[in-house]
């Protein structure tokens, strides 16, 4: 019996060293998993906390202001954009309730009321998206869209962004006005690209040309040039692809109607974002009524020139006529005049003719010299001339209007320089033109005028 029981014993030893051993290894083996496990919950915690990073910087480089809200419209997350849009600072807006905050918010609008009507409809309705244009009271303008957030098919709440478009406003205003002023605009304003098609085509190009836009857009330009002028649009644009413009051009073009029509065309590059020239705007107006009027201006000119031509000539034939047959008759009487043997009695009938006739002479020189004006050939000829001898002869020339009119002449010339340079013809019609209308002036007789 005693055998037995040893071997029994030790196959319990056996045993239990055994099960000791299993238990050691399924120990190393949960301790390894436990470590595994471990490292990889580190791992992916460590995936989490980049993915969170990564999506806060995006939110945080993104342009546009973006708010994360639960379904009871709860702030759960927002980037620096949306502070800086609602003007606050991230404490602040942590630190507000949402009707609070939407209060606050809403103040910044043109319309509050509208702004605050339109937050509670969707989150009552709860569209998957809505877009809206938000106008500020400062005049920004933002694009709100919104969108249902949802994970693995639940709806987790809303994602809200805002789009700053304040400036894309008013480049859309001011391109509305600038279209406005085209179309309303009574010259033809033409668009096209570089290869002479027409993209756009304003209602005065209608009225000018007689095409409709409908027409026009889609089709070559070169349907308004005449056969004889297809080579102006080539020229026009090599111009402008070198970024030139062209100024007040004058040509001929033709109407739907095949009527030519007189126009003035200004021509400019389009160009893109980058200043490449994409195209050209053409300014056309009809100056069909100018052309006629500058020709009617030019035949009234020729014809004014020729009337004034003839009258010339026949000034200054009328005046050689006339001043001919004076020159022997005013030597004839300076002859006699001067003549020693002629009676006292017929001396000064002789010298009153004499003066006669050189004040007629002087006459017809001052019509030559209208002529000779009108010409453009008045001749000065400049010599020293005595002006007390000047004026004696003008006071001769009137003597016989002085004694008709019975005006006592007194002549007062202490100068003791009394030559100057000048065209003695000339000076002394001035002279005795002042003398002349002096005489005629004077209605008083026996008046004593002095001549100094």
């Amino acid at each position: 019996m005693k055998p037995s029981a040893d071997n029994t014993d030790k196959r319990l030893r056996a045993s239990t060293a055994q099960t000791a051993k299993s238990i050691r290894q399924l120990r190393q083996r949960s301790g390894q998993e436990l470590l595994q496990a471990k490292e990889a919950l580190e791992r992916k915690t460590e995936e989490l906390a980049y993915s969170l990073s990564m999506m806060r910087a995006t939110l945080e480089s993104t342009t546009d202001a973006i708010v994360v809200t639960d379904l009871a419209g709860n702030l759960t997350s927002f980037n620096e954009k949306y502070a800086e849009m609602l003007g606050l600072s991230r404490e602040i807006i942590n630190s507000l309730d949402p009707r609070q905050l939407r209060e606050m918010f809403s103040r910044q609008f043109r319309d509050p009321e509208q702004f605050l009507t339109r937050v509670r409809e969707i989150y009552a309705l709860s569209p998957p998206e809505s877009f809206d244009v938000l106008e500020f009271a400062d005049g920004r303008v933002f694009e709100r869209y919104s969108k249902i957030q949802s994970t693995d098919k639940r709806t987790g709440g809303r994602v809200w962004s805002f789009r700053d478009i304040t400036e894309r406003a008013r480049a859309e205003v001011i391109s509305q006005r600038l279209a406005a002023i085209v179309d309303s605009s009574d010259d033809a304003i033409v668009g096209k690209d570089l290869n002479s098609i027409v993209t756009s085509w304003n209602a005065g190009a209608e009225r000018l040309f007689g095409y409709s836009a409908k027409e026009m857009i889609g089709t070559s330009i070169m349907r308004l040039i005449p056969p004889d002028r297809q080579a102006e649009e080539d020229e026009i644009l090599t111009r402008i692809r070198s970024g030139q413009r062209v100024d007040h051009f004058e040509t001929v073009r033709m109407r739907k109607d095949g009527q030519l029509i007189d126009v003035s065309v200004t021509i400019s590059a389009i160009k893109d974002m980058t200043g490449n020239v994409i195209g050209a705007s053409k300014v056309a107006r009809d100056i069909g009524e100018r052309k006629r009027a500058e020709e009617k201006l030019e035949a009234a000119k020729i014809a004014a020139e020729k009337a004034s031509k003839a009258k010339d000539d026949f000034l200054a034939l009328l005046s050689h006529e006339l001043r001919t047959p004076l020159t022997p008759a005013l030597v004839a009487a300076s002859y006699l005049a001067e003549h020693e043997d002629l009676l006292p009695e017929f001396r000064e009938e002789v010298t009153t003719i004499w003066r006669n006739v050189q004040l007629e002479a002087h006459l017809i020189d001052d019509l030559l010299d209208v002529t000779r004006i009108t010409r453009g050939k008045i001749e000065i000829r400049h010599e020293a001339v005595d002006m007390h001898r000047l004026l004696h002869n003008a006071v001769q020339i009137a003597e016989n209007d002085i004694l008709e009119k019975q005006i006592e002449l007194a002549i007062d010339l202490p100068a003791t320089h009394h030559h100057i340079w000048a065209d003695p013809v000339r000076i002394q019609q001035v002279v005795w033109n002042l003398l002349n209308n002096a005489v005629h002036a004077e209605r008083r007789p026996h008046h004593h005028p002095l001549v100094e």
